[in-house]
């Protein structure tokens, strides 16, 4: 990823693809919140495109900013926010290897351990 050249720190977004607490729609968006206003400049956040926790927290950020969201080969994460980019991989499994991979931080909200980078 090109942050990476600009020294920028690759922070992967993970969680379930439902909220299953009262709260944790709240929490995501206010945890987006002070991640946005405090590592924006030093930071690049990853998401795999999915809907609940990952597009709750992507879709907190102002539209052209440093958000990517990775999905398959022919398909669109359908948030208003972030850009989309193909990895050129065709199933969740081969997703879920390289969002393993690309990260400094990984930040896991709900979902359990199916949701981890290394599910």
């Amino acid at each position: 990823l090109e942050s990476r050249e600009r020294g920028c720190r690759i922070i992967c977004i993970s969680g379930g693809n439902r909220f299953g607490g009262a709260d944790t729609k709240a929490l995501v968006e206010i945890m987006a919140d002070k991640l946005k206003d405090s590592m924006s400049s030093r930071a690049f956040f990853v998401t795999e495109g999915r809907p609940g926790v990952q597009q709750a927290f992507a879709e907190r950020f102002d539209t052209g900013t440093n958000v990517l969201n990775l999905v398959c080969q022919g398909q669109k994460s359908g948030y208003s926010k972030g850009t989309d980019r193909e990895v050129g991989i065709t199933t969740s499994r081969q997703m879920q290897k390289v969002f393993g991979l690309i990260g400094d931080i990984y930040i896991t909200v709900e979902g359990g351990r199916k949701v981890g980078p290394s599910g």
